[in-house]
């Protein structure tokens, strides 16, 4: 009966390829092409044990090769890492490992500022970079987070310090290593500032509308 084969097992064997190979490096999974990334993922989302955001192969890819741009492994991508809106971003709490990784950060400190009755009202944060002499620093406020309409929300009446010092942390970080985040957002102030708007596919919605004439020949206006 094995005569009968002829050659179909080895033709089988050529059609499916061997699957990439993953190096690992201290114990440490590290992929060195996409399709070592993409094998990743698809097993990470198919174990279901990734976050519950990442409801697709392609989101957990995506998040997992942002993370590992800015010096994250694979898994603390996935822990880090969120697509909010469309646009990765990286967890507030992960922040500060990421600079103090990156070897040129001298010192981190951060301060919950309180009025006189104990109650927290904002927080600043101050970091300090190798080879640069003034510090750099940031605090944000209870009135910084009213003007910028967040106060209502659920987060910063719930844990209103931590969100300030989150996002203190975000500015001076953005300003200070902008080299380490490689202009990541965190996921916080995502969440606050809400979906982006794509005025580029506004202004070519406009300008193929049916109202095209003499009258309309100056430029669209797009809504603030």
């Amino acid at each position: 009966m094995s005569g009968e084969n002829n050659g179909t097992g080895s033709a089988l064997a050529k059609a499916s390829p061997t699957p990439p190979s993953v190096p690992m490096v201290n114990g440490i999974m590290r992929p060195d092409s996409l399709e070592g990334l993409w094998r990743l993922a698809t097993v990470a989302f198919e174990s279901q044990l990734v976050p519950r955001a990442m409801d697709t192969k392609h989101k957990v890819f995506v998040a997992a090769a942002a993370g590992m741009e800015i010096g994250l492994t694979f898994f603390q991508s996935l822990q880090n890492i969120m697509v909010v809106y469309g646009v990765p971003a990286i967890w507030g709490d992960a922040v500060p490992g990421l600079v103090l990784g990156s070897g040129q950060c001298e010192d981190i400190q951060e301060t919950l500022i309180r009025d006189e009755k104990g109650v927290v009202i904002g927080a600043k944060c101050v970091m300090r970079r190798k080879g640069i002499a003034s510090p750099s620093e940031w605090t944000f406020t209870a009135q910084d987070a009213q003007l910028a309409g967040l106060s209502g929300k659920d987060p910063y009446k719930k844990a209103p310090g931590r969100m300030y010092q989150i996002r203190a942390r975000a500015f001076v970080a953005r300003n200070l290593f902008a080299d380490v985040l490689k202009g990541l957002q965190t996921v916080e102030e995502l969440e606050d500032i809400g979906p982006r708007r794509d005025v580029a596919a506004e202004v070519t919605k406009r300008l193929a509308g049916p109202t095209r004439g003499p009258e309309s020949d100056a430029a669209p206006t797009i809504d603030a």
